[in-house]
């Protein structure tokens, strides 16, 4: 257990979920859930700390903790707040072999894991007398005591049994191991041969990595494993691996290129992600293949005929992935590896795309001023040709776009926009318990219903008797913004910017998710079902939640 001598607090690292929490503070695992019920993927290519333990690398990260597997050669989910951590910033990781429990700091608290309970139980460092500014960066382990050190260089220790944690003077023990800040020691390393654009480059006792465009990132950690192995953690391109016998070196990039995801499209085994772009040095589109658990990673800024970076929606036709960005619409043709954007000049409505659909014979292109359908998409040409649906003199903005046969269901800013291929009829749904002619942010069906959502509120019109029914259960979300609606079976998903709302369609319940069950973040910008799986955006990445679980009743 974990005694606090100045608050005289007692914490039991093991402790299951508690119901009393600090404010917005997470006090770790929720075990409601099983490990892996939420998993969540965001940005971690800046790598603070490593520790290669027996059987895996631990990687602390700006994004979570990354975890390889060296027996099955193989990343394993990385741990996040999803799973417990107090937050996703990660400074240093250590793991005790002969206590089996994984420790890592952030700018607020110390976490610890049970690998054998599967728990995470995070204590805050006013909780635990320690100063609030001034974070753990390095842990350590001797024969009957753990070690923390600070940002300041203050020095902490706990016996083993007990983790009665005091300041001490004396931290020259050379019995301790060290891991994190004070773990790592330089040393020289022989020139290493990457594949690809990328160089290996010493500078006298430094080590970077440079890309094609002149980049060049530092190695800021690396720690040899049993194999002869060398593993290396760099700031801005994530890990590396390298072989000391044969100097080959390889790139193991993993997780999102930026952390924002309001674009989501799976198709088969692969999962494009796009969003709003941060100003890092590097930013843009991931695309992860879960069959190979393989990311790879688009910079716009660094494509010519890819003119904006923000992406708000994606889709697929043929062997074309195409873009809703904020200047333009974007193709990418796989085949051939080549890019192009089509614009105003192109007869767009608008540069600015907020959403996508791909339908059996056309793309249809919602933009700032209205709704565009592409009838002829050439594959082996540039060539399209554009129809506008909504009148270029209305102006609306399109922010969802739904498919439904013949009919096709638009979210504007003006109301719910339809239109019918059958006989090309097209308006705007109107009448009482609607949304009439404000905001529409989206549009999904369930059965015979059809699901709009207002700013703040969810409608539903019953296509079968052509009438409104108005907000199920009197629900309204008051001043949270509603971004997205999906349908499962039985289920009807709704995002806002206050968490991840479930409307059971048997039972008539509302049930709401937030960040103390697994959301890496409150704002949800968008759901596409997946299974027995949501795959959710949000502003800190990409969450997978196993909302079908049979051992769990939401």
């Amino acid at each position: 257990m974990i005694y606090c001598k100045k608050a005289g607090i007692i914490l039991s690292i093991l402790l299951v979920w508690s119901s009393l929490l600090w404010g917005q503070q997470i006090s770790g695992t929720n075990t409601n859930y099983e490990e892996g019920d939420w998993i969540s993927y965001t940005k971690c290519r800046n790598i603070h700390s490593l520790q290669i333990s027996p059987d895996i690398v631990y990687a602390a990260t700006e994004g979570g903790i990354l975890r390889y597997d060296l027996i099955a050669r193989k990343w394993i989910f990385p741990f996040t707040v999803s799973n417990g951590l107090p937050e996703n910033m990660v400074l240093a990781v250590a793991f005790n072999v002969a206590t089996n429990l994984l420790w890592c700091s952030t700018p607020s608290a110390v976490a610890v894991y049970d690998r054998s309970s599967r728990i995470w139980q995070n204590s805050y460092l006013g909780e635990l007398g320690l100063a609030p500014n001034d974070p753990i960066l390095s842990i350590g382990f001797s024969d009957q005591n753990v070690w923390l050190e600070s940002q300041s260089g203050r020095v902490y220790s706990s016996p083993l049994q007990m983790m009665f944690f005091m300041e001490t003077r004396s931290n020259n023990d050379e019995s301790i191991v060290w891991y994190g800040r004070r773990g790592f020691v330089p040393s020289e390393l022989q020139h290493y041969y990457l594949s690809g654009s990328l160089m290996f480059i010493a500078d006298g006792s430094n080590y970077f990595v440079q890309d094609r465009d002149l980049r060049s990132f530092r190695f800021n950690y690396y720690a040899s494993d049993p194999w002869q192995k060398l593993w290396l953690g760099s700031s801005g391109l994530g890990m590396f691996r390298a072989d000391r016998r044969t100097g080959d070196m390889v790139h193991l990039p993993y997780g999102l290129l930026s952390s924002d995801v309001r674009a989501i499209f799976k198709k088969g085994p692969e999962i494009w992600l796009g969003g709003i772009q941060q100003g890092d040095e590097l930013d843009g589109i991931t695309l992860w293949q879960r069959n190979r658990d393989r990311w790879t990673h688009f910079e716009p800024r660094l494509i010519s005929r890819f003119r904006g970076s923000n992406v708000f929606a994606i889709t697929s036709t043929d062997q074309s992935i195409w873009f809703g960005t904020d200047d333009g619409l974007v193709r990418y043709r796989r085949q051939n590896d080549r890019w192009r954007s089509y614009t105003t000049f192109d007869n767009l409505l608008d540069n600015r795309v907020y959403s996508l659909a791909a339908g059996k014979s056309a793309l249809w292109v919602g933009s700032h001023d209205g709704l565009d359908r592409i009838s002829e998409i050439r594959e082996r040409a540039d060539s399209v040709v554009v129809t506008h649906v909504t009148d270029w003199r209305d102006q609306v903005a399109v922010y969802d776009i739904f498919l439904d046969g013949p009919m096709t269901w638009a979210a504007t800013n003006y109301g719910l926009f339809f239109y019918d291929l059958r006989n090309a009829d097209s308006g705007y749904h109107r009448g009482v318990d609607g949304p009439g002619s404000g905001e529409v942010t989206a549009v999904a069906r369930s059965g015979d219903s059809l699901w709009v959502s207002s700013t703040s509120t969810v409608y539903v019109y019953d296509l079968k008797d052509n009438i409104w029914r108005g907000p199920p259960g009197n629900k309204s979300f008051g001043g949270s913004y509603v971004n997205d609606i999906a349908a499962t079976h039985n289920a009807v998903w709704v995002g806002t910017d206050d968490g991840l709302y479930k409307y059971d369609l048997l039972d008539g319940d509302w049930r709401s998710f937030t960040v103390q069950d697994g959301l890496p973040d409150p704002i949800v910008q968008k759901i596409v079902p997946d299974g027995d799986y949501l795959l959710i955006g949000s502003t800190q990445g990409l969450t997978r939640f196993y909302w079908n679980s049979p051992y769990r009743i939401d």
